[in-house]
């Protein structure tokens, strides 16, 4: 496995992308969003600052003879290559400056929705809390009612009648009934 990703390092490096940009505009874009995929959070900065770096450096010579006139330069401006490394340095900082803006793009809405989900979460589990200690205070009322609830058959009518604490009314004929603890 560790040969393997090392050669999809090397295949999503930024001089493999300007090379096969050189070449196949289409295979330079493929390995651009191959790069996004295989690296994902780190190091996409520098592949939209290095396009626009290396786009501008090849300009530079043709810059250079519009304004001065050398021998050197004009061989070099001439050059079929170097003529199409213009359209290639064109290309690198459009390109560049087009990664870049997506970039931003992306990273901000990303950011936003990590920072609302996690804003979702937190309420969730606040609500989660607050019901979990609400149904707790129920649950302990509930056992401290059933400690004190006794069931006392009623001395007037005979009536069976469940009562919390130690004094209640029956149900049936509205007499006061007490609870005695015959454990004392």
């Amino acid at each position: 496995m560790k040969p393997l990703n090392s050669f999809l390092k090397i295949l999503c490096s930024i001089p493999v992308i300007l090379i096969a940009l050189y070449f196949s505009r289409f295979l330079g874009i493929v390995l651009v969003l191959f790069r996004l995929y295989v690296y994902r959070k780190k190091y996409l900065i520098n592949l939209p600052v290095s396009m626009i770096m290396v786009g501008a450096l090849l300009l530079i010579p043709s810059l250079l003879n519009n304004f001065v006139k050398i021998d050197i330069i004009n061989k070099i401006v001439t050059n079929e290559y170097y003529i199409k490394a213009i359209g290639l340095g064109r290309f690198l900082i459009i390109f560049g400056i087009i990664c870049f803006i997506l970039y931003y793009i992306f990273s901000t809405a990303i950011n936003n929705a990590s920072t609302k989900l996690k804003e979702y979460i937190n309420k969730e589990e606040e609500k989660s809390y607050q019901i979990e200690k609400e149904n707790n205070l129920i649950m302990k009322e509930k056992q401290e009612k059933a400690k004190n609830t006794h069931f006392i058959k009623c001395p007037s009518c005979g009536a069976d009648n469940t009562i919390v604490g130690d004094i209640g009314t029956c149900k049936y004929c509205r007499k006061t009934i007490t609870y005695e603890n015959k454990n004392i």
